[in-house]
């Protein structure tokens, strides 16, 4: 322990609250992970929960933003495979199909 000490009291002051931010983006391990690194290295508690705070937002968002990039390009090829037809069987039940969703998303103030 008292290694792991000297090892973080050596780390430059200004770079030690990027080290709780990393444990900060680690789930389950957050708060509790943030609050004994802070007590490893001794730093201000104060900034090492905005600094634990900040890594956690930043791996939420960044989770968030993939995952919705994601979901809009599914239901972009899915609307595409609709509209085109490229859904299977014949033309011109698979037109009336992509209509009748279409129609169905419009009401629903889903498409632009």
């Amino acid at each position: 322990m008292r290694a792991c000490r000297e090892r973080a009291q050596q780390v430059p002051d200004n770079v030690q609250p990027l080290g709780v931010a990393v444990v900060g983006m680690i789930p389950n391990i957050e708060g509790e992970g943030a609050a004994a690194i802070r007590n490893l290295i001794g730093i201000n508690p104060v900034m090492a929960a905005v600094s634990a705070i900040i890594g956690n937002f930043l791996s939420v968002l960044t989770v968030v933003t993939v995952s919705f990039r994601v979901r809009v390009r599914v239901r972009v090829r899915v609307r595409e495979k609709v509209v085109t037809g490229r859904g299977g069987g014949d033309n011109e039940s698979t037109d009336s199909a992509a209509s009748a969703a279409l129609s169905a998303q419009r009401a629903k103030g889903q498409c632009a």
